[in-house]
């Protein structure tokens, strides 16, 4: 889904899905879900509304639901897309509260949400209670999950004030090299720190490609950060320098995330 690359995934996947008709022209079974929808085709359009409704018995949310992870699991593509825009106002709720309590940045916590549910959506039971319940509620933990641990990572600026002790402003690219001729980054793990760090691509794309899942990749890359910032503290930076109090804050954060990340 070329969408997940945009600044705001969860924009992107409204005006994707609504773009390309899928809301109107996508239906269900009414036979299937039942409820007095026998004989129709019902559109997810309509459907979507019934399950946003407050007013809406559970037990015609669950029918919905479960007939949405049936074909979601079966078909996967459109279905799949089909069960996460369905989910869109919930799980931008998600994303919001997850925000307040980590201040990650919003597109790391509107891809790990997106990850948990489709994750949840792969497995989950379309019989059980409550299943719309269920689904929010496994995107919401996993990405809770994964952005405390995000939270904790060691930022990129806490690096450039680790470089920027050693004079001059060297060049990220430089610094990253040389780590890696000194052996003390990979050429992979130089390479996710400067995609993710540097370039601004959102770490769950890069996972992706790297064939990672989300939280083994962003430990990796928490690992690779300590270090890199620990030799560039003892290569060359000055000694007899009087760190601000935000840099002291940037020497004590890693302890714990390499702690965390181990």
């Amino acid at each position: 889904m070329s969408c997940l690359q945009a600044e705001r995934v969860f924009n992107a996947l409204e005006v994707q899905f609504t773009a390309s008709s899928l809301a109107s022209t996508l239906t269900l079974d009414g036979n299937k879900v039942g409820h007095g929808m026998e004989t129709t085709s019902p559109s997810l359009e309509y459907v979507r509304m019934l399950v946003q409704d407050p007013g809406t018995e559970i037990a015609i949310r669950d029918a919905i639901w479960a007939e949405l992870v049936r074909l979601a699991q079966q078909h996967a593509g459109e279905w799949q897309l089909a069960a996460i825009w369905m989910m869109l106002p919930g799980l931008r709720t998600a994303s919001r509260k997850i925000f307040y309590r980590t201040r990650v940045e919003v597109k790391e916590i509107d891809s790990a949400v997106i990850t948990g549910f489709i994750e949840a959506l792969q497995v989950a039971d379309p019989n059980r209670p409550h299943l719309g319940a269920h689904l929010w509620w496994k995107a919401h933990n996993h990405a809770m999950q994964t952005c405390t641990l995000l939270a904790r990572e060691m930022p990129v600026e806490d690096i450039e004030l680790v470089a920027g002790t050693q004079g001059g402003q060297a060049d990220h690219g430089d610094y990253l090299s040389r780590a890696v001729h000194e052996g003390i980054l990979t050429g992979v793990e130089a390479d996710l720190i400067g995609r993710t760090r540097l370039e601004g691509e959102r770490l769950g794309a890069v996972a992706e490609q790297m064939g990672l899942k989300y939280h083994a990749c962003q430990q990796r890359r928490a690992r690779a950060e300590t270090r890199l910032a620990g030799y560039l503290l003892l290569d060359g930076a000055p000694t007899h320098a009087k760190p601000s109090s935000r840099r002291c804050r940037a020497r004590r954060r890693p302890t714990q995330s390499a702690t965390d990340a181990a």
